[in-house]
């Protein structure tokens, strides 16, 4: 019985622990700060012709009266600042949020988890030089599955700097229906696509969703869907502030990030980044 008293006790204990530690994600925290950068220059470039229906009307949505001239805007390289919540074993936990993302040297994107709204666990992706790069405080991984992974992060984390999409010429759209398309991106010496779906109403992007390795032990990929939500306008281009990504054999998002700040046109943000250095490091020639 005395044992049975002290396992009860020791378990209560340990409860009030798991409870107060579930407590510390409630607590937000407090964002990155914006990164600007002095004369920044963004130029222009020409849509292309012969775009899928849906494609063409949205590129209509997002420039305006600029898309009557065919002459639009090059929103790149950028710097995207914001906040998020990530679900791991059941649990969703804040994180903070800055990335880089570019048409030549694609993405590099740093997330710290926090607790009592400081940060505990960072983590950063990477696409670079066409090899995939994740690190957790647990691994670090860049196998073929995680280069396929964070190509895909890319194309559908780009839509925050939409002139990639017609002003890089390795992709391609092909039409599918009036309110869908699929684009088809480089991967490798190959490639790999990804299929868009466009509001009927609105014109702009509702979801993506694409075949995807989960990590880097995965043998077959899973279908993921990333939802955009609550369209914004940044320096006078119309994005969504809001993506939900998750898979299709769970309940939920996974992963929601929400846009703060975008900088268009940067050139010295990876500079100031030593964790960018690492990376590069850590990848190796390639």
């Amino acid at each position: 019985m005395r044992r049975s008293g002290l396992l009860l006790r020791a378990l209560s204990g340990l409860g009030v622990v798991l409870a107060l530690a579930t407590l510390g994600f409630i607590v937000p925290p407090r964002s990155y700060p914006p990164y600007a950068e002095p004369n920044c220059s963004v130029p222009t470039s020409w849509l292309p012709e012969g775009l899928p229906a849906p494609v063409q009307r949205y590129y209509s949505v997002l420039f305006g009266p600029t898309y009557q001239t065919r002459q639009v805007p090059v929103l790149e390289p950028a710097v995207v600042t914001g906040r998020g919540s990530v679900t791991l074993a059941g649990i969703r936990a804040p994180i903070l949020l800055q990335a880089y993302y570019s048409d030549y040297e694609r993405f590099w994107r740093v997330m710290d988890m926090t607790w009592l709204g400081i940060p505990v666990l960072p983590s950063v992706d990477a696409y670079l030089g066409g090899t995939g790069y994740r690190k957790t405080a647990l691994d670090t991984a860049n196998s073929p599955q995680i280069a396929q992974a964070e190509n895909l992060t890319y194309w559908a984390e780009a839509v925050w700097m939409p002139s990639v999409y017609f002003d890089d010429p390795s992709i391609h759209w092909e039409a599918i229906d009036e309110e869908t398309a699929r684009l088809v991106v480089p991967l490798g010496s190959g490639y790999d696509s990804l299929q868009v779906r466009f509001d009927a109403q609105s014109g702009l992007v509702q979801s993506l969703t694409a075949l995807r390795y989960r990590d880097a032990q995965a043998q077959a990929k899973s279908p993921w869907r990333i939802v955009y939500r609550n369209w914004q306008w940044f320096h006078e281009v119309h994005v969504p502030a809001q993506l939900l990504e998750s898979w299709d054999d769970q309940a939920g998002p996974t992963q929601v990030l929400t846009v703060e700040y975008i900088e268009y046109g940067v050139q010295r943000f990876l500079a100031s980044h030593p964790a960018f250095v690492q990376t590069l490091h850590e990848i190796g020639p390639g």
